[in-house]
């Protein structure tokens, strides 16, 4: 039956007094199950019970968190985005606890990009990085959510590509009843923290707007209904806190600091310094501080719902959704100083580091029709059409030179790197439109229900990149910059390409899938099935490499192969789920289920192998002074009309032999699989309050990730033992291939649920999740700079057999309380804390000791290979730190080995409904962060110190590796070494400063 209600179910037969049971209301999953015991005789009894009781989800107990409409207004969100209620899950990640939307995260020990998204059924997930979000506040309106769920402990064939788990979601329908409704929420700037944690003022606090309007009705009664949404979101200025170092978080460690103005190693004086000698050149970098620009999401969702006739119904939706990134002023750059060049050590931060807007345009339509063919026979049958317009820099606007400052020596910049350039993502341009096919049957015959069904999506892609194309140039020294001595020069030149053409192809996903559901005895429900899901790439196809192909390189025993496309069709995932109703009294429910579920697409590898193919894009590197100023030229790096443009295709440039890189896919790339178990025991101490214990156990199988094949080992490191790198052919340089890993995954996990309903539609919900996990690889955009994956003992030892808990798995311990009372004489309270250990760090090596990786993890001295200085550094790092140097003093250490302090975060919200004659008027006021309303600081937790902070994790750079000099006339010869970095891993103060929103909601 359609989601809804409310409904009456009534049993009658001849002789006997029919029974009735009303105001019945069907929610996301529901199974209601009402039992009937009919009397002899003909008077009329009516039984009404109370809808959405805890009882009619028993067949989603375990760790499902499910929340319905009603209760979704309640609980404070930012941007109101429902998607960000899933961080309350027990089994969700966390990202910063805070109330930003990464998009990607991850659940139950699942890979980033690989959880499965869905709205009213239909597939709502990005295939180019496996999230929803490129950006925006929001992909749908809260107010069109009906309910939101995440489920990771459900195994039904009809959940598809998703190896973690999958968030669902259901859109609101008219009725005969015309409602609607007009909001304004208004938040940050005065209404927030004015203060860091140490009590300086902070530099810049954006304002957030929200508005909009809904209207639903019918248009023919009992027949026809509408509903239609319109909200719009803005941020101004966007704020990149990374940007802001200087300015807001100066001294902000726990700990004393030697500057008053010095964050993760740099100091105040050295950002004026650079800017000072930037300008000098005539680089427009702007100042240290925030991006100047605005934000601003607007979404249009549109439904109808048609009753055709008594056996079928008819839907059509329409989402549109529009992010724009604006730029405010004249050249939105900012001198943003903790973010280094991938070749320096440091993945590059901030996608909208620079002054280019940005634009993502959606549209979506769905249409489903669903068929009562008999009693016994239900069809259901979806289509969506999707088209997204990823546009950076749409206009061309002329782009000034990003600025990145390297790691200071002692003497400030003297020693350190200043480089400029590198406008990683524009001119882009990404264009997807997809087609889905669902169709499920649904058959009761005999005590069984069958479900037979097909899940079909093809994409197609037109890109045109610039990844890397913009070149970067190198200087050593602020002296270096104003005498016009760049040390290094490095371009992806690209002669095809040329950021005017577009590269096309596409992909199908094809999937089936049966299933039969019955009952063995009077208690127990059984669903068993089975699942196929194939891959089939198209269209245009990566250009060959002859010098790759000739070189003999060879990746798992097989010649590599640039020109292989992705496919991917032996992919068989049994599914079962058991039930046990114990006593049959709904009182103590136990619950089993196993599956193999394989894990959907990410598209940017298939991107990457295009774009990087060797033939089309090659790389230049220059490494001295004068290649520089012989091939590329002195004193033209500094025009901004020149900058990007001139330099696409360089012309007369000499390209250096070996230096095409290549990207590529396995030829034998397979599609990973998750093998997932849980089990769960649930007491329901009444229909309003049960508890839950669930289990679960997931292996992972053939992940994929990121390696260099153009590698083979030349010799030992003397220090520490470890391989050293070299190139394995030189006719060529990178050979980055995407291909699955040869160890499993493994996630390990017991989690508490309580839960509790109050009133009509209030609710109560505590959970602790207790997780561990290992092996699994982290998700990156992969690339020329992104081989560096943390290289132990040997450079083929990646992730194998470490405790591998990175920042985007998210395994560890969580503690979330949810509060949502229900409307009491108007008013309505709302909160939300969580509370999770989840984040990790490595200790890695700067230097690069193994000559292969920027990652290299870190050799741990012991006592007795420690000078007196490094003691001193050494006793100064955080705890957490200590542990791990503790545990492998003498070896190298582990991935991700540290775990992090407890992050946290408390929200609340408050409102009240007034009546004005037919109309409600609702007041409510949000808080998040709340702690920090009572103190500056009591809402910040304890973070580590790190120079090495990607997307990924945190890579605390406590050691430096001294390569060995050779004696001299005058000098005697120096070992190699490690040697501690001062203020590194040492305590610093995370979180988010309190802000205040306010809102004013119209109803009728």
């Amino acid at each position: 039956m359609p989601l809804g209600g409310p409904y009456t179910l009534t049993v009658s037969f001849v002789g006997f007094q029919a029974s009735k049971r009303s105001e019945i209301t069907l929610d996301l999953g529901d199974h209601v199950k009402a039992d009937f015991q009919l009397k002899e005789g003909t008077e009329l009894e009516a039984v009404v019970v109370t809808s959405n009781s805890l009882t009619s989800r028993t067949d989603r107990l375990g760790s499902a968190f499910a929340i319905t409409g009603k209760t979704i207004a309640n609980i404070p969100t930012p941007s109101r985005n429902f998607e960000q209620l899933a961080f309350l899950a027990g089994s969700a990640y966390v990202p910063d606890v805070g109330q930003r939307n990464l998009g990607g995260f991850t659940m139950a020990g699942g890979k980033g990009g690989n959880v499965g998204y869905t709205v009213d059924g239909a597939n709502s997930r990005r295939n180019v990085f496996g999230s929803t979000l490129d950006g925006a506040a929001f992909t749908i309106s809260q107010e069109a959510i009906r309910e939101f769920e995440v489920e990771t402990n459900a195994y039904s064939v009809k959940n598809g590509r998703n190896s973690g788990g999958v968030i669902k979601a259901v859109t609101k329908s008219g009725t005969n009843k015309m409602e609607g409704g007009a909001w304004y929420y208004t938040g940050g700037a005065s209404l927030s923290q004015s203060l860091s944690p140490t009590g300086a003022a902070l530099s810049s606090v954006p304002a957030q707007a929200q508005y909009g309007v809904k209207l639903s009705g019918p248009i023919i009664k009992d027949k026809l209904f509408y509903f239609a949404v319109y909200d719009s979101y803005k941020t101004s200025p966007l704020t990149d806190p990374r940007t802001q170092f200087f300015i807001d978080y100066g001294n902000s460690s726990f700990t004393s600091a030697t500057d008053a103005n010095n964050f993760y190693g740099y100091k105040e004086s050295d950002a004026l310094a650079v800017l000072a000698a930037a300008k000098k050149k005539g680089y427009d970098v702007g100042e240290t501080g925030n991006l100047v620009k605005d934000a601003t999401t607007s979404n249009i969702f549109a439904k109808l719902d048609w009753n055709i006739n008594s056996k079928n119904t008819a839907s059509l939706r329409y989402n549109y959704l529009s992010y724009n990134l604006t730029n405010k002023g004249i050249s939105g750059n900012t001198l943003s100083l903790n973010s280094l060049l991938p070749f320096s050590g440091v993945r590059v931060n901030g996608t909208n580091s620079s002054n280019y807007p940005f634009v993502n345009l959606d549209h979506k339509i769905i249409v489903d029709l669903r068929t009562q063919v008999s009693d016994k026979i239900l069809n259901k049958m979806v289509f969506q059409f999707n088209t997204s317009d990823r546009l950076n820099n749409p206009k061309d606007n002329t782009q000034e030179p990003r600025v990145y400052v390297g790691v200071p020596a002692a003497d400030g910049l003297q020693g350190g790197t200043v480089a400029f350039g590198q406008l990683t993502w524009i001119p882009e341009k990404v264009t997807s439109t997809s087609y889905q096919f669902i169709d499920d049957l649904t058959i009761n015959t005999g005590g069984v229900t069958w479900t037979v069904g097909t899940n079909n999506q093809f994409y197609t892609q037109q890109e045109r990149l610039a990844h890397w194309t913009a070149p970067v140039v190198m200087y050593a020294n602020i002296d270096d910059l104003n005498n016009d001595k760049p040390s290094f020069y490095r371009q992806l030149v690209s002669e095809k390409l040329n950021l005017k053409g577009t590269q096309d192809w596409n992909l199908l996903e094809l999937g089936a899938y049966a299933e039969a559901a019955f009952k063995v005895g009077e208690n127990v429900d059984i669903e068993a099935g089975i699942r196929w899901d194939g891959w089939i790439q198209g269209g245009q196809v990566p250009s060959q490499n002859a010098t790759l192909l000739n070189s003999g390189l060879k990746l798992n025993g097989k010649v590599l192969d640039n020109s292989s496309q992705l496919s991917s069709l032996n992919n068989w995932q049994p599914r079962f789920n058991a039930t046990w109703d114990i006593n049959g009294e709904k009182k103590n429910i136990l619950k089993f289920g196993f599956g193999l579920f394989t894990s959907p697409i990410t598209t940017q590898p298939i991107t990457q192998t295009m774009y990087n193919d060797g033939v089309s894009t090659q790389q230049i590197n220059y490494t001295n002074t004068a290649d520089i100023l012989k091939n590329v030229g002195a004193g033209t790096f500094a025009d901004p009309a020149t900058w990007l443009s001139a330099r696409i295709n360089p012309t007369g440039e000499k390209i250096p032999a070996g230096s095409s890189n290549v990207i590529m896919l396995d030829p034998k790339f397979k599609m990973p699989t998750t093998m997932r178990f849980n089990a769960s025991y649930t007491h329901f101490f009444s229909d309003r309050l049960k508890a839950t214990v669930t289990g679960f156990y997931n292996v992972g199988y053939n992940d994929n990730y990121w390696i260099n094949a153009n590698r083979r080992i030349v010799g030992t490191n003397p220090v520490d033992g470890r391989d050293v790198m070299g190139v394995a052919n030189t006719a060529v340089k990178d050979v980055i291939v995407f291909t699955n890993a040869d160890w499993t995954s493994e996630y390990l996990a017991a989690q508490l649920d309580i839960q509790a309903r109050i009133g009509k539609d209030g609710m109560l919900s505590f959970s602790y999740t207790k997780a561990t996990g290992s092996g699994v690889t982290v998700y990156h955009a992969g690339g020329v700079f992104d081989d560096a994956e943390y290289v132990g003992a040997n450079y083929t030892d990646r992730f194998k057999t470490h405790f591998n808990n990175s920042n985007q798995n998210g395994v560890g311990d969580k503690v979330v309380l949810i509060f949502a009372t229900p409307q009491i004489k108007g008013f309505n309270v709302g909160f939300s804390f969580i509370a999770a250990q989840q984040r990790r760090f490595s200790i890695v090596s700067g230097g690069n000791p193994n000559s292969a990786t920027d990652r290299d993890l870190a050799y741990i001295p012991g006592q007795n290979e420690l000078s007196a200085a490094d003691k001193a550094v050494l006793s100064n790092v955080a705890q957490e730190v200590k542990d791990v140097l503790k545990s492998s003093e003498g070896q190298i250490s582990g991935v991700y080995q540290g775990v992090y302090p407890w992050m946290y975060q408390t929200s609340a919200s408050l409102s009240k409904r007034f009546s004005v004659g037919k109309y409600g008027v609702t007041v409510r006021t949000d808080i998040f962060n709340i702690l920090n309303v009572f103190s500056s600081s009591a809402g910040y937790y304890k973070s580590l110190n790190s120079l090495q902070d990607d997307y990924y994790g945190r890579f605390i750079t406590l050691y430096n590796y001294n390569a060995p000099k050779a004696a001299t006339p005058t000098t005697a010869a120096v070992p190699a070494n490690y040697s501690a970095n001062a203020n590194q891993g040492t305590y610093i103060r995370g979180g988010n400063p309190y802000s205040i929103q306010l809102g004013l909601k119209l109803d009728f």
